[in-house]
């Protein structure tokens, strides 16, 4: 399946407070550039290629709730992927009894039309605050763009940081 456009989003439960992101990566595996990351901080990429939306706070039933979008026809030439993450905001600590429920990835901005739906929990390691849950890129063969699941768990936010030379 290819993509042109895509949202993505996670929810947890009530007792945690997860951040996601994503990073625009060039041809080495790193970031393409400093402005091309988004977070509940940072909430937009040049062009508005990637842009970052958190639902109010967080309520008592249902816990919390952010997605991504990204148009990738936005995106510069050189751009190679674009990998989301989440993490855990406070570390192992604020995690123990709590869990990733589900990440779905609408593709084209069609309303309702879920191209992957999974719960995170089942893959992450207990000692895992951090994931890269997948990634899209850039086909060789023109410009549609592929998703690829990866679920790489980390002990910290700052180690999957690190794998992409933002730290």
């Amino acid at each position: 399946m290819t993509f042109t456009s895509v949202d993505v989003g996670v929810s947890w439960d009530r007792d945690a407070d997860f951040d996601m992101s994503a990073v625009v990566l060039g041809s080495t595996g790193k970031i393409y550039d400093d402005e091309f990351r988004v977070t509940s901080s940072h909430r937009f990429t040049p062009g508005f290629a990637l842009t970052h939306y958190r639902s109010g706070e967080a309520d008592t039933d249902c816990g919390g709730y952010e997605f991504i979008t990204a148009d990738f026809s936005r995106l510069p030439n050189a751009v190679a992927a674009v990998a989301f993450q989440v993490h855990a905001f406070g570390g192992l600590r604020r995690v123990q009894n709590a869990s990733f429920r589900i990440v779905h990835i609408r593709a084209d901005g069609s309303l309702g039309e879920e191209a992957v739906n999974f719960t995170l929990s089942e893959h992450a390691t207990t000692a895992a605050t951090a994931m890269v849950v997948g990634e899209f890129r850039r086909s060789s063969t023109g410009p549609e763009w592929e998703f690829r699941a990866l679920l790489e768990s980390y002990d910290s936010h700052a180690s999957m940081l690190e794998k992409y030379g933002i730290i």
